[in-house]
């Protein structure tokens, strides 16, 4: 699979395959989470979300790309502020269970094993991936939601799997506008493909 645009600064991490609780998974939640994934979404699928929304089961980790003062990538992201990627950075270190229910009803978890035998014949993956799951449009892998302090901002890393080039990984930063109601500010592409 060809690989555009910047070197990938984030990583997929899976452990904890057996179903065991993974180290650092939280177990009761927030209201603004469910908003966040949904303004994320929308921003996903503008045209509307498909019928199925698979989601990797594990959440991502998500590292901090080298800062280099001449690059224009530096630039773009530097307007993030430094104390929220870096909390981004620390709450991803260790994979955690994926929140897939409060991402909405049509939500699916996906693991690692099921994966590793939907793709175990390379060329032919995303064939029976879409015979297995019809109307998803691939996969979402999710990094874990860091929010600002005072909870007006949040940040979450998402990778879009879709077919042999078809995918993105991309940095969400986004705001709260108004009490249960969240934008995306601004995505910031790490790679496509």
């Amino acid at each position: 699979m060809a690989l555009f645009g910047l070197m990938v600064a984030a990583a997929a991490c899976r452990t904890g395959q057996s179903g065991a609780p993974l180290p650092g998974a939280r177990e009761a939640f927030g209201r603004r989470e469910p908003a966040v994934y949904a303004a994320l979404l929308d921003t996903i699928f503008p045209k509307g979300r498909p019928r199925t929304l698979m989601v990797d089961d594990i959440t991502i980790t998500f590292k901090l790309p080298s800062r280099d003062p001449n690059s224009s990538w530096s630039a773009r992201f530097d307007v993030i502020p430094a104390t929220l990627s870096g909390r981004l950075a620390e709450l991803s270190a260790a994979p955690q269970l994926a929140e897939v229910a409060l991402l909405g009803a049509s939500a699916r978890p996906i693991t690692g094993a099921t994966l590793d035998d939907v793709f175990h014949d390379g060329s032919k993956g995303w064939m029976e991936f879409y015979r297995r799951f019809p109307g998803s449009r691939g996969y979402l892998a999710l990094s874990p939601i860091a929010f600002s302090d005072d909870e007006s901002q949040a940040l979450i890393y998402f990778e879009r799997h879709c077919g042999g080039l078809c995918g993105e990984g991309e940095l969400a930063w986004l705001w709260r506008d108004r009490p249960g109601h969240w934008q995306v500010l601004r995505l910031l592409r790490f790679w496509v493909s």
